[in-house]
């Protein structure tokens, strides 16, 4: 099974926008077999706390598993996106980095080239790479993105011609720790390949000692944040059970688990949790046809 990286994700998020003072992160999931698109806002600078971060980490990794590919507006937003409120380029009121999309095919691509970039993803067919701005600055007026955009095509142009244009101060770009599913049957890892920053560690499975599939962490962040909604069907477990509220579910078998523990009693939620898990997480890898 390919992993997904969620401390790959919190260094990148970190570096990426550790250094504004306001504004949103804008995560975007799209899955390119159903069409679904899913947004997620986090405002900054509250959401980089270590708690925040390790949970938009984990969700970022829950859609990946889910089979959406997962990117994140390299600007922050002046608001979260929503009915009446600004979402395209007229969102972006300030730009702390410039960066470039490499792809592998151009012809005299390397990663030799992106030596001098702070942050550097390998984006399953090519290098996005970064270069952060000693000071962040202001794209309140158009006549100041049109200016940065156009600076930014410049910075491409010099790294080295031929490469896709991305300078549109609206850009999103691949998520660091999550999964590429270009092509659906070989996804392939989107890796942290440099960022400044502490050393990434891995956090223990919280569902440890019972389970120790990384999936699970991602889900149970996603359930905690209400984020996995409906089963649509329900799905139907042999037992002759239903579950229709996939974050009740989830948080629920997690919590009756823990008070396993230290209470024999609760050991049948256990057990209901290892009948139940992997029908849940076949639902979400389109294999439930028990409905």
């Amino acid at each position: 099974m390919m992993e997904c990286n969620p401390s790959d994700t919190a260094r990148f998020l970190r570096q990426l926008f550790g250094h504004y003072s306001g504004g949103w992160i804008e995560i975007r999931s799209m899955n390119k077999v159903t069409g679904a698109i899913n947004r997620d806002w986090y405002q900054l600078p509250h959401d980089l706390k270590a708690d925040k971060l390790n949970v938009i980490a984990q969700h970022c990794a829950s859609m990946a598993y889910r089979k959406f590919d997962v990117y994140v507006g390299v600007c922050p937003r002046i608001e979260p996106g929503g009915p009446g409120r600004k979402s395209g380029r007229d969102a972006v009121a300030e730009a702390g980095v410039v960066w470039v999309d490499v792809d592998r095919k151009v012809p005299g691509a390397t990663i030799e080239l992106l030596d001098a970039f702070d942050i550097i993803v390998e984006s399953g067919n090519g290098w996005h790479a970064y270069r952060r701005l000693e000071k962040v600055r202001s794209m309140k007026f158009e006549r100041d993105r049109k200016e940065f955009e156009s600076q930014l095509k410049t910075f491409a142009n010099h790294t080295l011609i031929g490469l896709d244009n991305v300078a549109n101060i609206d850009r999103i770009l691949r998520v660091a720790g999550t999964l590429n599913w270009k092509n659906t049957a070989e996804p392939k890892p989107v890796q942290l390949v440099k960022c400044a920053g502490l050393k990434a560690t891995q956090a223990p499975s919280r569902w440890q000692p019972w389970f120790d599939d990384v999936r699970l962490d991602a889900l149970l962040a996603s359930a905690e944040n209400g984020k996995l909604g409906r089963a649509i069907p329900r799905i139907k477990i042999p037992s002759g059970r239903h579950i229709d509220d996939l974050d009740c579910a989830v948080v629920g078998l997690f919590t009756n688990m823990q008070r396993a523990k230290s209470n024999p009693f609760w050991e049948f939620a256990v057990e209901m949790a290892r009948e139940d898990l992997p029908y849940i997480l076949d639902y979400f890898n389109g294999r439930n046809e028990n409905g």
